[in-house]
């Protein structure tokens, strides 16, 4: 007779050991296959939050933190390598991205995104079964494995930083170390976007900026593509329900394309994804946004008209 709680405790363990094995829980040595002999893996991965909500690995003895984000609907790794008080560690190359997945073995090369590293391939849709990155810092190799970070793009669980829903069915992230928010929606079938701003994270009090601030989307997927939004009017600048959002000759609501008669096909569909960064300029500030993942919101037969 099988005894099932015993069998049941024995794939508990084999999961968590296939688990590990993913994420990166070997301190075995490997050989660098890009050369240089062979390095001690990092072997740090006590899972803490990074600064940006990803999981955190230890490069060296303490020579930094990389903090690691996978995005598996979209096949994407972000990578920060961070210093002291988290500030950006220099790095002598662009970093690479080895994995080991069911068709064999493959290197990924990272784009720069603003401060982070941007990894794509058809491998981070799922989970990998070896992912080690390979970073050269200061003249020496390192090979910190991927620490266990996921998120899911709109839906994901990491809800207001990367990615969660706001009030008005868009992406809603934070732009100014936690005193400001800001939710950007993009209609799939005519490729506007609509972006609000807000104090807090449940979108109800407006952060109002001048009329003519300067906001500007690049979506790093589409080679760095920018558009630029702005207010609609300035005598009420409507929403798309038609309620007013001018408050002392500021606003918090801004669009694009509206009626500048810029091409705005490229953005529909609702299969459309694409790394974003959002620039605010206002007031002599200016903000930037981490890279998120940027979804439409899909609309049926009776949504209203845009």
């Amino acid at each position: 007779m099988i005894h099932l709680a015993p069998l049941a405790r024995l794939l508990s363990v084999l999961l968590l050991v296939s688990a590990l094995a993913a994420c990166g829980g070997d301190t075995t040595e490997h050989a660098d296959p890009a050369g240089g002999g062979t390095h001690a893996d990092d072997g740090g991965h006590d899972h803490e939050q990074g600064p940006h909500g990803g999981a955190i690995a230890v490069v060296g003895d303490e020579v930094a933190h990389l903090e690691a984000l996978h995005d598996e609907d979209a096949g994407q790794v972000t990578v920060y390598v961070l210093g002291e008080d988290n500030a950006v560690v220099a790095l002598d190359q662009p970093p690479l991205l080895n994995l080991v997945t069911d068709e064999g073995s493959r290197q990924v090369k990272a784009v720069a995104v603003g401060e982070a590293w941007l990894f794509e391939d058809a491998a981070l849709l799922g989970e990998p079964e070896k992912a080690r990155f390979r970073l050269v810092i200061a003249g020496k190799t390192y090979q910190p494995d991927m620490p266990c970070s996921h998120e899911h793009g709109a839906d994901g669980e990491h809800g207001d930083e990367h990615g969660g829903h706001g009030p008005h069915d868009g992406v809603r992230i934070t732009f100014a170390d936690g005193l400001g928010h800001l939710e950007l929606k993009l209609h799939d079938d005519k490729g506007d976007l609509e972006l609000w701003l807000t104090k807090d994270d449940q979108g109800t009090t407006p952060y109002d900026l001048p009329l003519d601030a300067l906001i500007t989307v690049t979506f790093t997927d589409h080679g760095g593509r920018k558009v630029a939004l702005a207010v609609r009017n300035r005598e009420r600048n409507e929403d798309e329900d038609g309620k007013a959002n001018l408050r002392e000759g500021k606003t918090n609501y801004f669009i694009f394309p509206g009626d500048t008669g810029v091409d705005a096909s490229w953005l529909t569909g609702a299969e459309f994804v694409s790394q974003v960064i959002v620039t605010i300029a206002a007031d002599g500030k200016t903000f930037t946004t981490q890279p998120f993942t940027l979804r439409p919101h899909t609309h049926g037969a009776g949504d209203h008209e845009h």
